[in-house]
């Protein structure tokens, strides 16, 4: 199943006067699409077209494609692209039923016209933005070279996180295990980091608990143990991330044994291992 994603060509914030654009796309921003989604639409408008740095290559290899909004009115422009997005969100799924299609906005937050399932897009786009981005230093053939040869850890990983997702939005107590699947990847993301001392986009928001939680300490003691037994399965010491699993079950009798089982789960060792390679090949 290929992965795409749907990204304005811009920055979006959302304030109190309204949705305004803020700069465009980076390299960074540009690398980051590349190797982690299969197809990359970034649309235009027919008034304003901002240029992506090195588009004529980046269309020529087919990497991305950049339909127009048609139009001269400058009212209104930047409602009106966002509804073109959703719109092509809406004609790439249907016309593509094997492929993931998903909206992304590179920023701190997600500026959507729609309410209905927000919080589970507002959901993905916490996850994808844990991701490392490759340096704009790294060749644009690097980049794609290692994605063609580790074609199966991408595809691992893209199923890593459709566990992580589904998981999140399906679980009884979800305030709760959204905070376990957190904390198991990003200290999964700091494992890899470690091998790493490039840049990395932004951590999560350090877990601030900001889901309504009935005992804080509670969450942070459940937080902290996953993450010491996670840290011991990613680094081999299986029977010992075993041991902390069930110690954590006797513990803390709120968490799940299926929850409690993903945190250092065969699915995400092997899932993460495209970012490991990715940071062994110095494209981090």
């Amino acid at each position: 199943m290929k992965r795409c994603v749907i990204s304005p060509a811009m920055r979006l914030v959302q304030d109190e006067q309204g949705v305004r654009m803020n700069g465009g796309l980076k390299s960074e921003d540009i690398n980051y699409y590349i190797l982690f989604w299969d197809r990359i639409v970034v649309p235009s408008t027919e008034i304003v077209h901002r240029q992506l740095k090195n588009e004529g290559e980046l269309l020529g290899l087919g990497v991305i494609s950049r339909p127009m909004l048609k139009g001269l009115e400058t009212d209104g422009l930047v409602s009106r692209y966002l509804s073109y997005q959703m719109k092509l969100l809406e004609k790439y799924r249907s016309e593509n039923k094997s492929e993931d299609w998903s909206l992304h906005q590179v920023g701190e937050d997600f500026v959507s016209l729609e309410s209905s399932d927000k919080q589970h897009s507002d959901l993905r786009i916490e996850i994808f933005n844990a991701l490392p981005i490759p340096s704009e230093n790294v060749p644009l053939a690097d980049i794609l070279e290692f994605k063609e040869r580790k074609k199966q850890q991408f595809i691992d990983f893209h199923e890593y996180l459709d566990e992580l997702y589904k998981h999140i939005i399906t679980s009884p107590d979800e305030p709760l295990f959204r905070a376990k699947a957190y904390a198991s990847f990003e200290e999964s993301l700091s494992t890899i980091r470690r091998f790493s001392e490039e840049k990395w986009r932004g951590e999560l928001n350090n877990f601030n608990f900001s889901f309504g939680f009935e005992s804080k300490n509670d969450t942070v003691d459940a937080v902290l143990e996953g993450a010491s037994a996670l840290a011991n399965a990613y680094a081999g010491d299986k029977v010992s991330a075993l041991k902390d699993v069930i110690s954590i079950l006797a513990k803390n009798l709120r968490v799940s044994r299926k929850e409690k089982v993903m945190l250092g789960s065969e699915s995400a060792r092997k899932g993460l291992r495209y970012l490991v390679n990715m940071s062994d090949e110095k494209l981090l």
